[in-house]
């Protein structure tokens, strides 16, 4: 297919003569980024043009608007609707009746008819998405925590008790893991328009495959209203090969409720923190009344890691374990050989970090190292000041690298801004430009204030982004820094994983913010006995990835796989059982 044939597909589903579609969605509808001229040229979508040739043999024609950064397509003949791919017509203006009552009506295919419905046979799906709700609790949470109903209680018991990966599909940050943190938020899939829904959509699928689902001849189960499925997100799923169920379809809201207290067998608990327990509790088991040795486990653990002794057999889509397979240390060595110096080096951890809020690593880092290769400018803070915060923006965007892209962009520049000034604190400076700096001052300044109380460095004094920042201005960034024994682990969802099932404490049902200096304090009184690069064997520094990694490529794929498959020799001293 050629790189715009995923927009002529995207199109001929479009019943509506026309749409339009602004630069970030057709970016995200081909999966890449636009050239210049698509952005400067009206052109480039003419049919003198290859893009505009391939529009109008599909019926279309392009009106780019360059000021608005939007692109308005129009049918050459509206009175011959698109088709379906399963090629059964559509009338003009179907979206905007609405899907529902359009299918309802008999106007359009229902996607909904070609997926199966029952979900009580014996064999079990290979992946459930469950669809977000709108009563959030405030604040931040793994995403298991943050939706408070009964539906959505109900929703995720049902995919706990499957026993198989499972995603919360939500209307703001599109798929996102159980144990991912995010900001409770407003949005809901009734505030988008269908073309957005199915950009939206699009984004999903991209996002299964990027977290290394698999879709082909797997059984994709989806608890999540029309609004969710019906705008391209079954199709899609359906042409990637996966076989799609959806066990509630066409089932009310009480009804649904009713459905999963039966199968579940009584009412689902009507407070979110004192529901089913969460698969990384600790079994019930005479080994989780003896403690373990930290000391031991700590060595076993990071020299097993450093050594790169781990066995990921069993995790075909695996890095290889090491130091050097943590996704900050792959991508800096991609821009070490594009030529960054060590100054550069340390400027793309700082801004990349600082957007690290409930990301998965491996997406990120790969995609900062993507912007890196093509739009360098964005990292050199004097050149991201002479440009308009919307062309940074848009880069950020098309690169994947933000998520809520206004905020990001903004604490991105203010970064940058900072790093300028001379009001600002001298120890940030000093470290990432220079290269030399101290733990406990760096903690301090990049938690620092302006005099009217804004942050100098969004984001980035997080308690855990800022403890694993400081980590990377050493290794991999090359920077001489002072202190590290008063590091302690940065805590996310896969250390404390790692923390629960090694018996070291026990902390499920409460939330992250409660028991992170807890879970710190548990790896601390063993942390002297850490292997990893010399300037930061011995600290938290150097036990912190060892854990990350055995939590994101050890415990969550025994979660996933439903039983234990060990990795290592901390492994044999784990008390996960599914659940």
């Amino acid at each position: 297919m050629s790189r715009y044939g995923p927009l002529v597909e995207h199109l001929g589903g479009i019943g509506d003569p026309v749409i339009r579609l602004s630069f970030d969605e057709i970016e995200a509808i081909i999966g890449g980024r636009l050239p210049s001229s698509a952005r400067l040229y009206p052109a480039y979508w003419s049919r003198g043009n290859d893009l505009g040739r391939r529009l109008a043999a599909a019926g279309w024609r392009a009106s780019p608007d360059l000021s608005e950064r939007a692109v308005t397509f129009s049918r050459l003949n509206p009175e011959l609707p698109g088709l379906a791919r399963s090629g059964a017509a559509q009338v003009p203006n179907a979206e905007r009746l609405g899907q529902p009552r359009a299918v309802a009506k008999g106007l359009v295919d229902d996607p909904a008819q070609r997926v199966e419905r029952a979900a009580d046979s014996a064999a079990k799906p290979d992946v459930v998405l469950v669809g977000c709700v709108k009563t959030k609790r405030r604040g931040r949470y793994a995403a298991r925590e943050l939706y408070d109903s009964d539906l959505f209680r109900g929703r995720r018991a049902w995919a706990e008790r499957l026993g198989v990966p499972w995603f919360v599909l939500s209307a703001e940050y599109g798929l996102v893991a159980p144990d991912d943190v995010v900001d409770s938020y407003e949005r809901s899939m009734s505030d988008l328009e269908p073309s957005a829904r199915r950009v939206w959509s699009a984004r999903v699928i991209g996002a299964l495959k990027s977290r290394g689902v698999a879709l082909r001849g797997a059984t994709v189960e989806i608890h999540a209203g029309v609004p969710y499925r019906d705008f391209g997100l079954v199709e899609g799923l359906q042409d990637a090969g996966a076989r799609v169920a959806v066990p509630l379809r066409g089932l009310r809201f009480g009804e649904q409720v009713s459905w999963y207290q039966s199968r579940l067998r009584g009412p689902v608990a009507s407070d979110v923190r004192e529901g089913p327990v969460p698969s990384y509790a600790p079994a019930a088991s005479s080994a989780a009344s003896r403690s373990p040795d930290i000391g031991r486990v700590v060595a076993a653990l990071t020299e097993d890691f450093f050594d790169g002794r781990l066995d990921l057999s069993s995790r075909p889509d695996a890095p290889p374990p090491g130091w050097h397979s943590m996704p900050e240390c792959r991508a800096v060595a991609a821009i070490r050989h594009l030529g960054a110096t060590d100054a550069q080096i340390r400027l793309f951890l700082t801004l990349v970090a600082a957007l690290d809020r409930a990301r998965d690593a491996d997406t990120l880092w790969t995609a900062g190292q993507r912007m890196f290769s093509t739009d360098r400018w964005a990292f050199d803070p004097d050149a991201v000041m002479r440009h308009e915060l919307v062309e940074l923006r848009e880069v950020l965007s098309a690169h994947g690298v933000s998520q809520r892209h206004v905020v990001d962009a903004a604490a991105w520049r203010i970064i940058c801004e900072s790093l300028r000034r001379g009001d600002a604190p001298e120890a940030v400076r000093r470290a990432v430009l220079d290269g030399r700096g101290g733990v406990p001052t760096l903690l301090d300044a990049v938690t620092a204030r302006t005099p009217a109380g804004q942050p100098w460095f969004p984001y980035l004094g997080g308690p855990k982004v800022s403890v694993m920042w400081v980590r990377m201005l050493a290794d991999p960034g090359g920077a001489t820094i002072d202190g590290f024994e008063a590091l302690p682990v940065a805590v996310d969802a896969q250390v404390r994983k790692v923390t629960e099932y090694l018996g070291l404490t026990a902390t499920a049902g409460r939330p992250i913010e409660d028991v992170r200096a807890e879970i710190q304090a548990a790896w601390q009184t063993g942390v002297r006995h850490a292997r990893g690069p010399t300037a930061l064997a011995g600290t938290g520094a150097a036990l912190d990835p060892a854990v990350w990694f055995l939590g994101k490529w050890g415990c969550t794929r025994c979660e996933w796989a439903g039983h234990r498959m060990p990795v290592g020799r901390v492994c044999a001293g784990c008390r996960f059982e599914a659940q």
